[in-house]
């Protein structure tokens, strides 16, 4: 099973393949003074990009809770989980999953997840990969495809 873990923004959105391994991590960088959809378009076909090299089987996303606190950045970024979707849609409909970031950083750093600290986060998938991350974005995105393989081999172990 190939995941990929996707910490998502407009002006930095994070990304991690996950085998067995790490099979490849990296960030998309949008400049603020270009349309709001001409940076969902780049994320996108990059996105997709590295979704068709790697033959992904399932997408996890971090998603955000600030709904209702900006209008105006809610709507962007669903714009950018809505194309993220599309991804899913062109990959013959493969399993497409979001985790807040409270959940996952609960299950992958226990206790410490209060403090959020991106260095704690970092420091702890990179001890569970065994590889370092590129950037914090790449590490939140490693966190949330981690947790949710977890989730796989425990439900995979409760079947009767």
């Amino acid at each position: 099973m190939v995941i990929m873990g996707i910490d998502p923004g407009l002006a930095v959105t994070g990304w991690l393949v996950l085998g067995d391994k790490m099979l490849a991590q990296g960030t998309v960088r949008t400049r603020s003074d270009i349309p709001t959809l001409a940076r969902v378009r780049a994320i996108y076909e990059e996105l997709q990009t590295v979704a068709d090299r790697y033959a992904v089987d399932e997408i996890v996303i971090e998603n955000f809770k600030y709904y209702g606190k900006n209008v105006t950045s809610t709507a962007k970024m669903n714009r950018l989980i809505g194309a993220i979707y599309l991804i899913g849609n062109k990959r013959n409909f493969c399993k497409i999953t979001e985790y807040y970031a409270d959940e996952w950083m609960k299950g992958i750093v226990g206790k410490a997840y209060k403090l959020k600290s991106k260095a704690v986060i970092r420091f702890v998938v990179e001890k569970r990969l065994g590889e370092k991350v590129d950037t914090y974005h790449t590490a939140d995105a490693c966190g949330v495809a981690l947790y949710h393989r977890d989730i796989k081999r425990l439900g995979d172990k409760c079947q009767p």
